[in-house]
């Protein structure tokens, strides 16, 4: 039912959630299914997905290195890393050198900088990753804190090459993404959470 008329629709609204966490939990929305569009000839809202979870294969992945963006404000951003599905970019990683002192706490300074001058960007993202090439943390897009930031261990990973592929496994991005973000709201502030690796491996 979505001809390239409804596709462009869908994604300009997407591309104009609101610049903020409550515009992100609308990109989710889109992203799990929870989303309508108007089919006419049905004469009714049906849901659109832009992910497909249950088969892999059947979705888009790229990654690009110094991947810039510009809201049209100054100073434009430029992430070391990010990774797309479906066009969507979804995952925001900042690397430093292991060599670097304080690596890890600057590459999550960095985060927080593109949140606060491309909150367009990081309205769509759902997660980011910081990484001093020794261990690869993760966390969830508008929760910058240290506390909402977690070691991304695996018991199939031997180094640390197998422990990045196994978190950025199509199958395992897709699941992280529509299973394993939780959106909650206390006292009308909205606020958002990914499961620690115990939590996503209790799931399955």
């Amino acid at each position: 039912i979505v001809d390239n008329i409804r596709a462009e629709q869908v994604r300009d609204r997407l591309a104009r959630v609101r610049p903020n966490i409550e515009g992100n939990l609308d990109a989710w929305e889109y992203l799990k299914g929870l989303k309508t569009i108007f089919v006419e000839l049905e004469r009714r809202e049906r849901n659109i997905r832009l992910l497909d979870p249950d088969f892999p294969e059947n979705n888009l992945f790229h990654v690009t290195e110094e991947f810039t963006f510009s809201n049209g404000t100054p100073p434009d951003i430029r992430t070391d890393i990010t990774l797309f599905i479906n066009g969507v970019p979804i995952i925001v990683v900042e690397t430093k050198a292991a060599t670097q002192i304080d690596g890890l706490a600057k590459a999550l300074d960095d985060i927080r900088y593109y949140h606060k001058h491309g909150p367009e960007l990081l309205a769509v993202s759902q997660l980011f990753s910081v990484t001093h090439l020794i261990k690869f943390f993760y966390g969830a897009t508008w929760n910058t804190s240290r506390k909402g930031l977690f070691n991304w261990r695996d018991e199939a990973a031997g180094d640390y090459e197998t422990l990045v592929k196994t978190f950025v496994a199509p199958r395992r991005v897709l699941r992280a993404v529509s299973e394993f973000i939780l959106f909650t709201r206390k006292d009308e502030e909205l606020s958002k959470v990914i499961l620690r690796p115990h939590q996503m491996r209790a799931v399955e």
